[in-house]
């Protein structure tokens, strides 16, 4: 009896080489000029916090937890913010008659996907300044919708979002607790700065030693 013969063996083929056309690398020059960074996929780093307030021409959201309160001063030139640590609290409350103010830094996020952290005003009582108490409920209403923050006549005015009001903010995963946040919004990159030192140069400043 014959011996059945054995069908023809090919030898493995990868898919995609079988199944990879020829291309002419030189038939679409767009890609020729394409950077690294628009081929690999990627994904942005926060490596900075801003420390401000929203612009009036931006929706945003406040995060739902992630806010510290604290105590900041202003520089009224250089427009610089700076964390005051309990160890120079007193000192610069004494230099600085009302411009040691206490806040929520509050982490936001913009409805184009930028993340900030804003120093959230604490009314000081129930006539509190009009533009602090409105500012501190537009960031409680900011916890839930999107919302814009527009200086009104001697307040603040807010204004919801009603088109695609349902999108959530992408939080950052480098700042996902307060210790981050804050360390994140003042470590001098974002021009913010923490001063607990009695001979930091701020201090120095304001007691005439520098």
């Amino acid at each position: 009896m014959a011996a059945k013969k054995q069908p023809d063996v090919k030898p493995d083929v990868q898919d995609d080489e079988a199944q990879a056309p020829d291309v002419d690398v030189f038939s679409d020059i767009a890609k020729l000029g394409l950077s690294a960074s628009e081929i690999a996929p990627s994904e942005k780093v926060l490596t900075v916090l801003d420390v401000r307030k929203p612009k009036r021409d931006e929706f945003v959201r406040c995060h739902p937890t992630l806010a510290a309160r604290i105590n900041i001063y202003e520089d009224g030139e250089t427009r610089a913010v700076y964390l005051i640590g309990p160890s120079v609290l007193g000192r610069m409350a004494e230099l600085v008659q009302g411009g040691v103010k206490p806040v929520t830094l509050t982490l936001t996020a913009n409805y184009g996907g930028g993340v900030f952290a804003w120093p959230v005003p604490v009314p000081a009582d129930v006539r509190a300044n009009q533009w602090h108490a409105t500012a501190f409920h537009a960031a409680e209403e900011a916890a839930k919708h999107w919302i814009r923050l527009v200086a009104g006549n001697g307040q603040y005015d807010v204004f919801r979002r009603t088109v695609n009001e349902g999108v959530m903010p992408v939080w950052p995963e480098e700042a996902d607790t307060v210790e981050k946040m804050l360390r994140m919004a003042f470590a001098k990159v974002g021009g913010a700065e923490l001063i607990n030192d009695p001979e930091h140069p701020i201090v120095l400043a304001l007691e005439g030693r520098a």
